[in-house]
């Protein structure tokens, strides 16, 4: 709030939430049972929080969704927790995760299936009045779609990946990969002038003007 920069609330959040991942990841791993019912009631919080808030502020939604659901760590931090289970589970399973057919059909189904349904599943809030739907995408869909990632990188790591791990990890990426926060850094100001420069204004020439 009142940066120099407006992408730089992400940098923000993950600093926070970078900083309190001991609390969740040491007793994830010298206490198993008790830390991992502690993550999962981290991720219930995680994910109650932000339909809370939305719930709270709908009637004042466009003045307070930047500043108290977008951009808060409280609200981002159910991907980040999903984030967590992922590289927990690849590291307990190593390359070692044996599933069959139909359970790799299955998850590639339903990764494809829950992202659309993230891009696509508020198109038209704005038609129809869908509060209760509002509130539960809110809360769900940033974790949905961590899940969705977090199911790609477990498939690719244990070899259920196919054409998609092979486009992922083609080299040609390699040096693309290292300008991607420098990108990020510049996104912003980027989006500014494709908006600002491709607006259409309309023009009456006169003799003078030509």
């Amino acid at each position: 709030r009142g940066g120099c920069m407006g992408q730089c609330w992400y940098t923000a959040v993950d600093t926070q939430l970078y900083l309190i991942a001991p609390l969740l990841i040491v007793p994830l791993h010298y206490f198993k049972d008790l830390g991992k019912a502690w993550l999962y009631i981290m991720t219930l919080t995680s994910l109650i929080i932000p339909g809370a808030i939305t719930n709270r502020s709908l009637s004042d939604h466009e003045r307070l969704y930047v500043n108290e659901t977008y951009s808060t760590p409280w609200c981002r931090a159910n991907s980040w927790i999903v984030g967590i289970w992922t590289g927990y589970i690849i590291f307990k399973t190593g390359n070692q995760l044996k599933l069959k057919k139909w359970q790799v059909v299955v998850g590639w189904t339903t990764a494809f299936a829950t992202g659309w349904m993230v891009m696509l599943g508020m198109y038209n809030v704005n038609e129809h009045e869908a509060t209760t739907t509002y509130i539960i995408y809110e809360a769900c869909h940033r974790a949905a779609w961590a899940a969705c990632l977090g199911w790609v990188a477990i498939a690719c790591h244990n070899g259920y990946g196919g054409i998609v791990n092979g486009f992922l990890s083609h080299p040609v990426w390699q040096p693309v990969s290292r300008l991607t926060y420098g990108l990020y850094l510049i996104s912003l100001e980027v989006q500014d002038d494709l908006v600002k420069y491709s607006r259409k204004n309309l023009f009456y020439f006169t003799t003078l003007n030509m």
